[in-house]
Order: structure tokens, then sequence, then C-alpha cells
């Protein structure tokens, strides 16, 4: 045993965040932007840019708010984003290439947690549980519990538990609405998984809590006497991170990139919780020392260093290979900070090309509700306007009510242009008789004269054009009737 200085491996950072996997079953690997791409296995980190991609086997990642992702078979996704802003707040971007992804998130006052595919996005409102699946013609998400917002190029919506939305990525301007969930094959496993993460909690089904002086309440692993930190696992090299310790106990996530370990008087190991800062392992280093030294040792401080074979070139230590050891490492070895990044590699980081990079969306028609298809649906334009219609026609649908007969109004038509008379021939009149009064106006209409019967006719026979025919409408009544007879 040496009690070394304490040094460790990175200054944590309180933007940094990681997802854990929690479970890599048959062929599982995860890839970096970098390009590194290694087979998954537990409690591997996994950060913001990795790639993840299921060929037959399934995967699972457990977020640090407490959400889940899991991948069934032939699935590719990336943690497109995965931060932590200044306020606290957490953001979280799963994106969906093709596949099957099963989410359970329960986002808490600011936090973001979106799944993304190609077509669409949705958004956790609340503590909900959604599988998505994508292909190269369609997309679907299903909501199994909870509510989530659905977005996409042509409706903005929120899907309530039991309701499945798809989109055809080609023609992303449409979509269909279900209201009701099929049954998918891992519908079962992945709640069968959310019941167990439920039920069991991080460290309580390994080891105990107990108190302990200057320290509070400490966790102690289920360790036989002589146990060390740091010494079942190996570490792995993260670009920006360093070489990033990789557990073997399958609790070993939190007590390794979490708070500290702790030394107690009587030789125990405890673990305490500390800020909820990752850090890749908090550890001493001790580098061998002299060219082609070839050993490295590490260890919690206050404790004996773990000795392991060392390649500069290589991004893998693991203690558990064949190692040859000087007679005294101590004496041969020198402590650093952290050890020297491997050589960079000489393939150029490729970058996938996928559908679900350009889904980020923004629908052109927010806040729209959908309340469900009328009878007829028919089709909506909206980027263009409906071209001007015709006055004289009127499009009546097929299924209106028949419209009533129109109405005819008949209205006052203007006289045809008046035929010029000759003016007409003025009668002898007789030396009893007055002369008739001249008209001051153009002839009006006829009106109801109240002039005695008598004198009316006398006024019609004195317009009579001369020579002519008398054209006049006469108006038969008892008194002309026996007119003739007196004039006789």
């Amino acid at each position: 045993m040496l009690c070394l200085a304490a040094f460790s491996l990175l200054a944590g950072d309180p933007h940094l965040r990681f997802a854990r996997m929690t479970l890599a079953q048959g062929d599982v690997a995860v890839e970096h932007a970098a390009g590194d791409r290694v087979a998954g296995e537990r409690n591997l980190p996994v950060g913001q840019g990795f790639w993840i991609e299921t060929a037959g086997g399934r995967a699972e990642l457990e977020l640090d708010d407490g959400g889940a992702i899991r991948l069934g078979p032939s699935t590719l996704v990336e943690l497109s984003d995965l931060t932590r802003l200044s306020t606290g707040q957490r953001i979280t971007l799963v994106s969906v290439e093709r596949g099957t992804l099963y989410a359970t998130g329960d986002p808490r006052q600011l936090d973001a947690f979106v799944i993304v595919a190609p077509g669409f996005e949705v958004r956790f409102l609340r503590g909900s549980r959604v599988r998505v699946e994508a292909a190269s013609d369609a997309a679907t998400a299903a909501v199994l519990e909870g509510r989530v917002q659905f977005s996409s190029r042509g409706v903005e919506l929120d899907l309530e538990e039991g309701m499945t939305a798809r989109v055809n990525p080609q023609a992303a301007e449409r979509f269909e609405l279900a209201r009701e969930v099929a049954a998918g094959p891992l519908d079962e496993w992945s709640e069968r998984r959310d019941r167990e993460a439920a039920e069991r909690a991080e460290l309580e089904g390994y080891g105990d809590w107990i108190e302990a002086p200057g320290l509070g309440r400490v966790w102690r692993p289920p360790a036989s006497p002589g146990w060390v930190p740091f010494r079942l696992g190996k570490w792995r090299w993260y670009e920006g991170l360093g070489f990033t310790w990789i557990a073997a106990e399958p609790w070993g996530w939190l007590p390794y990139h979490f708070g500290k370990w702790v030394r107690l008087n009587s030789g125990q190991w405890v673990w305490a919780a500390e800020a909820d800062v990752f850090h890749p392992g908090d550890v001493e280093w001790r580098l061998g020392a002299g060219l082609g030294a070839g050993y490295v040792g590490w260890g919690p401080r206050g404790a004996g260093a773990v000795w392991a074979a060392y390649d500069p070139s290589s991004r893998q230590i693991d203690p558990g290979q064949a190692l040859r050891l000087p007679a005294d490492p101590l004496g041969s070895s020198r402590l650093v900070a952290g050890l020297p990044a491997p050589p960079p590699r000489s393939a150029v980081a490729r970058r996938m090309r996928t559908q679900v990079a350009a889904t980020r969306v923004t629908p052109v028609t927010p806040q729209v509700a959908y309340v469900g298809p009328p009878e007829a649906p028919a089709p909506v334009v909206i980027a263009e306007p409906a071209p001007p219609v015709e006055p004289q026609v009127i499009y009546v649908p097929a299924h209106a009510p028949p419209a009533p007969p129109p109405v005819i109004v008949e209205e006052e038509t203007p006289s045809p242009r008046p035929r010029r008379e000759p003016p007409p021939r003025e009668p002898e009149r007789r030396s009893s008789e007055p002369p008739p009064a001249a008209p001051a106006s153009p002839p009006s209409p006829p009106a109801v004269s109240r002039t005695p019967p008598p004198e009316r006719e006398r006024a019609r026979e004195a317009t009579a054009p001369a020579g002519g025919p008398d054209r006049s409408v006469r108006i038969q009544t008892p008194e002309t009737r026996e007119a003739p007879a007196r004039r006789r």
C-alpha cells in the first residue's frame, strides 16, 4: 500500500452528460463521430454524438434523469443532443434512423425530451411511454402511456394514450391518425424492463447504507475483505474525456462516475454521493518510468495501485491481460495527473448520411388542434391560395341538400324609345264646348282619372291620330256603354 497525492483524470464538467448502457444483448455496436466503433457492453458510457446500432440484438440506455431508451433488432439511433444548460435544464434529443425504439421519460420543469424520426418529432409533455418505428416509406409514433406533442411539416397536435400517428417521409406534409395502438412484438419486453427498473433502485439490491463519522450516510458495496475499487473492469479512451472506467460490477455506474470513494479506518471502502457531475474515473495514476517500461498503475486515493500492461498507442487498458511487472513497480514508476492521449486514427472520421438529419421541422400550421376527419374529407391546400371563382359559377357539393328554386323578382324595365307620331289633328270644336287643356309634359303612363265619364271619353277621342285607326284602349263602364246611344 502506498498513499499517493490526489490527482484526478479530468475535472468534472457540470454541462457534461452521459447515458449508461444497461443492456447489450446480441450484436450491438457503439460508434462515435470520431470513428471509434466498439462493441456494446454493460456500464458503457454513451454521450452526445454517439450512434448505437443493433444488427440482431437489443440494447437499453439509462438516462441521468431516470428516462430509458430501448432498441429492437436492426435499429440505428443517435444521441443527437445530450447536454445540460447553465440553468440546469437537461436537453435530450434522440434521432431514429431506422428500426424500433421505445422511450420512457418524465421531463421535469423545463427539461426537454424529444424523439425525432424521418418526417416528424415527438416531444414528451409529461411522464409517457412511446414506441417509434422508422422505415424508408413510413414512420409511426404510438403513445403507450401519457401524452406527447407530435410535430410534422403539416400539423402539430397532442397525442394522447392509445393514439398512433403515421407519416410518409417522402410526403411529410400529410399524416394519418388512428385512435388505437396496434400491438408490437417487443411491447411486453419493454414494459417488463420499465417495471423492473421501477422496482429496483441503483444500489438497493447490492450492499447497504450505513452512517460514517464525518461523512454521514454512505453506501458500502457487497465486497469481501481486501476489496478495492477500480479493479474489476477496464479503461477505454474517449475523445475529449480521456480514459474512462467501465466497471464489471452490475452496480458499477454511480459509484464510479459520480461522488467519491473513501476508505474508513477499518479498511473498508464506502461510496459517498456528491454533486451530480459526471467524471470518467477519480483515480491516481502511476506510469512506468523510462522508455519502453510498458506498464501503468492506478487506484483510488489512498489505496494501493492496480497494475496493467500499457501501450501508448492503445485505446483500451485491461488489467486482466497478461502482464510482466518489474520487481519494484512503485520504485520504477512516476506519479502523473493523467495518461497521454493515444495517437489519432489514420482513418478520416466519417459521418453517416441519414434521412433523420433533416427532420428538425417547424410546422406550417402551428397550434392546430385535430378533432377527427369529417365524413367526406377534402384536401386542404395551405401553401397556395385557391384561384378566384367566377361570379356566375356556384359550386354545390354532392352531399349538400338541393338548393331551392330561384326566386324571380320582376323589376321595372325601361320602356323602349317612343315612336315619333305625327302631331294630332285639332278636331273641330263646337261653340258650346270649352277648349281642351294643352299637356304641359310628354304623355305619362295612364293614371286613374277622377273626371266624370263623359269628359274622359271626349279626352280620348281628342288624342286619336288623324287619318289612322284609333289604337287607344277604351274601358267599358256602365256609363260609357250608354254614351253612343245618346250621341245617336
